[in-house]
């Protein structure tokens, strides 16, 4: 249908001052399904409805037009190469003003559109932050619709997977707090996505503090509860995430060599759960507990070898607990 210049003949339309609301609804609910796909169509056959689609949703206040309108912009914007057509477009601005949208089904289409250009590069990262995007995402992580709960978490994970400046805005937007509630209190499908959203702001924070904080906020045992699930990609994130919070523990205690943050893994059941999951079938899920182990919990039984060692005596080697 696109190689016959459906979409040209639609965008005619469209651009016609005498066009009526129906016309308008047919039309932008027909260049939604052509940008849609499991293999998405080829770029230059729908490329021409980006600046049409950017400018419908900045100046249009039909709801039915504006959500197939944001509907295409989230096809047209997957996969990550084709970001940048959105943006430059004018798209990414009038997108996440209809975050804060009345009607949830603007706001899920918008909210898809705009992760999708959050998973992208640093600039076009960035480029979601200067939008003011994180007000409106931290709003929507209360939201009353599921759906739109975990696409934010999805959102916001994309964010803190970047870089340590963008894990810098998140915290300082406090959104850490609302991700942490929600990893102890949501179903799994949307506790997982808080999930990977703490996670990357741990491994990607560059400041010592965003890790300190987010431990007083009690993120250890959350954590620590994650060890017990059956997703080896979550578990593989939640171990290193634990690995971050221990490096900087370990950073803090050069001094008196005692890893209070070692301490509250080991509270929250950590080590145990660790230790179990040196016999799980992922072979990345093994090799990174056992190197926690060995990294950080070793020294105990260090110094019980230590402790049993055969000593020399005038009698020969005694061998036992040395006190």
């Amino acid at each position: 249908v696109l190689s016959y210049n459906a979409l040209g003949l639609l965008i005619e339309q469209i651009k016609r001052d005498t066009s009526t609301i129906t016309l308008l609804r047919n039309a932008t609910w027909t260049i939604s399904n052509l940008c849609r796909g499991k293999t998405p169509p080829r770029w230059a056959l729908i490329a021409p409805a980006m600046p049409v689609l950017a400018q419908l949703i900045a100046s249009h206040d039909d709801e039915e037009v504006i959500t197939d309108c944001c509907w295409a912009l989230s096809y047209a914007s997957d996969p990550p190469e084709r970001v940048q057509a959105l943006i430059d477009a004018g798209a990414l601005q009038p997108l996440i003003n209809l975050l804060a949208h009345s009607s949830p089904n603007v706001q899920s289409p918008a909210l898809r559109a705009v992760g999708n250009v959050a998973a992208g590069n640093a600039e076009q990262t960035q480029a979601v932050l200067n939008c003011g995007a994180l007000s409106k995402l931290g709003l929507l992580l209360s939201c009353a619709k599921k759906e739109i709960r975990k696409e934010s978490c999805w959102s916001i994970s994309n964010l803190t997977a970047s870089s340590p400046d963008h894990v810098a805005a998140v915290w300082t937007a406090g959104l850490m707090p609302r991700l942490l509630e929600m990893m102890s209190t949501e179903e799994y499908e949307i506790k997982k996505e808080a999930a990977y959203a703490i996670c990357n702001s741990l491994c990607n924070a560059q400041a010592s503090d965003v890790v300190q904080n987010l431990v007083q906020l009690g993120v250890v045992p959350r954590l620590c509860a994650l060890l017990e699930l059956g997703d080896s990609s979550l578990l593989v994130s939640a171990l290193e995430a634990i690995e971050a919070i221990l490096r900087v523990g370990a950073v803090a205690s050069q001094n008196s060599r005692f890893n209070s943050y070692a301490a509250l893994v080991d509270e929250a059941h950590g080590c145990e759960k660790i230790e179990a999951l040196q016999m799980h079938e992922n072979a990345v899920v093994y090799h990174k507990a056992a190197q926690l182990l060995e990294t950080f919990f070793g020294s105990d039984d260090e110094d019980e070898d230590a402790a049993i060692a055969p000593v020399a005596t005038a009698e020969g080697f005694s061998f036992g607990m040395q006190t």
